[in-house]
C-alpha cells in the first residue's frame, strides 16, 4: 500500500527534462568547408555551415546553434561546451536558408578522438520548441599546424 515504495526510479526518470525532438518539417545539412573529414587543429577554429530548408506549411525560427565536445567513452561526459550562437532567422515555408556556426576546440586538450554534437534549437509559430541535431559523431583533435 506504500504508492512510494518501488517507484523511486520510474519517479526520477519521469522527472528529467523531456528530450527535444525535430520537427519532421525541418530538414538540414552540415558541411565543414575547410576540412574533408573531421579532423580539427585544436585551439584554432572551425567553420561549420549548416543548411535549413522547410518543407511544410508553417514558419519557425531558428533561435539557436550550439556544440559540445564529449567524451568518447561517456558521451553524458562533457570536455567542452562550445558557444551557444544566436540566430534568430524566420525560415518561412519551402524557404532555404544557411548559418554559419564557428567553434574551436581547446589548444590544451590531447590530440584524440572525441564525440562531437552540433544542434540547432528552433520554435514555430505557436512557440513549441524543437532542436535538430547536425552532427553527432566522432571528431579527431590533431595538434595545430601553426605550432
Amino acid at each position: 500500500e506504500n504508492t512510494r515504495g518501488g517507484g523511486g526510479s520510474q519517479y526520477e526518470e519521469e522527472a528529467e527534462a523531456p528530450k527535444i525532438a525535430p520537427h519532421p518539417d525541418m530538414k538540414a545539412a552540415f558541411v565543414f568547408p575547410d576540412f574533408d573529414k573531421p579532423h580539427f587543429p585544436m585551439g584554432e577554429s572551425v567553420d561549420m555551415l549548416a543548411a535549413f530548408m522547410n518543407t511544410g506549411t508553417k514558419t519557425f525560427n531558428i533561435t539557436e546553434v550550439a556544440g559540445t565536445l564529449n567524451s568518447p567513452v561517456n558521451f553524458a561526459f562533457v570536455v567542452q561546451n562550445f558557444t551557444r550562437q544566436a540566430v534568430n532567422m524566420a525560415l518561412r515555408p519551402n524557404e532555404e536558408r544557411s548559418v554559419l556556426y564557428e567553434f574551436t576546440p581547446d589548444g590544451r586538450l590531447e590530440a584524440l578522438d572525441f564525440q562531437l554534437c552540433l544542434t540547432a534549437l528552433y520554435t514555430d509559430e505557436q512557440g513549441a520548441e524543437y532542436q535538430t541535431v547536425l552532427f553527432n559523431g566522432t571528431a579527431t583533435l590533431v595538434e595545430s599546424s601553426s605550432e
